[in-house]
């Protein structure tokens, strides 16, 4: 069974948008307090082979490159991975990895690639997941495996069929959160948004065995509880903690049908699904409904992340769940006129060294084409309004989720403007 992808953004609904010849790759953009620099805009190359339409965010890796990929272009149109090395003088360049393809070169067909972050192990292997493609099109896990020449070999570690899954979500592994590389011997996570024994969709384990082989075991099967109130469809991965305990959210499905938290925990074993929040549990959805992406943990264990309905306005919230399980909403989004503080986040959001919370919101800011946010100390700031330059040469629509870098900048990417109007990569001092 293939599950129909559910794209946030229609682009055709921002075809009408032209742009504006002769704006530079580095253009600089400066909105509420931070100050924006667009490190890539993609499709400079004929037919997009160099990608177009960065939907995840992107891995910063051990050489001090950004690697990710792109939904679509490249070689085959089936999406990209690609890499951006910083050059001495300050600006970047680009590298396409690899070029996806649905079916064997060169009979390809034209499909959505590859949309999520990105991993890397010690050896400089790279780790991802295509949502659909893969053997039997119900997507798949894939190693970008480096050899020595410095050319990377695409090998799919696991197709799934739908009966154990049907489109896999963002990989990772235990240590992720410390930022130490991947080991690439210990088992990686992620979910896939349906398929499995309910076709609510599952949360797995892929784990390289002798031979070069990998074994995919199932952990646990959504909607197995009665009325599904355990949750379904997680459109996210999940996160590990020091303990191997995994977390993360549904987008639908539990109790109330609008998504819950979840922890899932191993004993003699087994593993075992725990409920730790259900959404939409205060009046009017007034708590969060609806969440998209993933989670991100404090040191301490409090949870955070985003939901993209639901709030005082119904566009959205950031939330926090304490360790003893107290939850509560941090930000309701739509709350200023216009929705200039952003709305409809559908990234997780990431934590920086001071433990201060940022994230991005794919509408709202001054133009409705999305915002950065920060919550710090309690406080709700907005760090950066999209589209602040001319036929969104700064960019559109932010869907990845962030990263920082050892000084304190911010990496990201948008789905929509740049020069060509088919996504970027960007740097945002805040």
């Amino acid at each position: 069974m293939r599950f129909a992808v559910r794209r946030i953004l229609a682009v055709a609904a921002i075809a009408g948008f032209g742009v504006a010849a002769g704006l530079p790759a580095g253009a600089l953009a400066a909105s509420a307090a931070g100050t924006l620099n667009v490190i890539y805009s993609f499709c400079q190359k004929t037919n997009c082979a160099d990608g177009d339409q960065p939907y995840g965010g992107v891995t910063l890796d051990e050489a001090g490159r950004l690697i990710g990929t792109t939904g679509f272009g490249g070689k085959y149109n089936g999406g990209t991975v690609f890499a951006l090395a910083p050059r001495g003088y300050g600006g970047w360049r680009h590298h396409t990895l690899k070029s996806i393809c649905d079916g064997t070169p060169p009979s390809c067909q034209s499909a959505e690639g590859p949309s999520t972050t990105l991993i890397e192990d010690t050896s400089g292997n790279i780790y991802g997941s295509v949502y659909f493609g893969g053997e039997f099109s119900d997507g798949a896990v894939f190693e970008l495996k480096l050899a020595q020449t410095g050319r990377y070999k695409l090998k799919y570690l696991h197709s799934f069929d739908g009966t154990d899954g049907s489109g896999p979500f963002e990989l990772t592994y235990a240590g992720a959160s410390t930022g130490a590389p991947y080991d690439g011997v210990s088992p990686l996570y992620s979910t896939t948004i349906a398929g499995g024994a309910n076709n609510g969709g599952t949360v797995f384990s892929l784990a390289p065995s002798k031979g070069g082989t990998w074994t995919l075991q199932t952990l646990y099967n959504f909607c197995s509880a009665s009325g599904c109130s355990d949750g379904g469809l997680p459109y996210a991965g999940v996160i590990v903690d020091p303990s191997g305990n995994l977390f993360g959210t549904t987008e639908y499905y539990g109790s109330n049908t609008a998504g819950v938290i979840y922890e899932l925990s191993k004993t003699n074993g087994s593993w075992k699904q725990s409920v730790l929040y259900t959404f939409c549990s205060a009046s009017g959805c007034s708590d969060g409904n609806g969440p998209f992406a993933g989670l991100a943990r404090d040191s301490a264990g409090n949870l955070y992340g985003t939901t993209y309905f639901g709030g005082a306005q119904n566009d959205g919230v950031a939330f926090e769940l304490t360790a003893n399980g107290a939850y509560s909403v941090l930000h309701s989004f739509c709350s200023q006129t216009n929705c200039t503080d952003g709305s409809e986040p559908a990234a997780a959001v990431t934590l920086d060294a001071s433990g201060n919370i940022f994230g991005t919101t794919g509408r709202g800011g001054d133009n409705n084409f999305g915002a950065v946010f920060e919550i710090a100390g309690g406080s709700f700031k907005r760090v950066y309004s999209f589209c602040a330059l001319s036929a969104c040469a700064d960019g559109g629509y932010p869907y990845g989720t962030l990263i920082f870098d050892s000084t304190g900048h911010i990496f990201g990417t948008t789905q929509y403007g740049g020069a060509k109007s088919l996504g970027e990569v960007y740097k945002l001092k805040p």
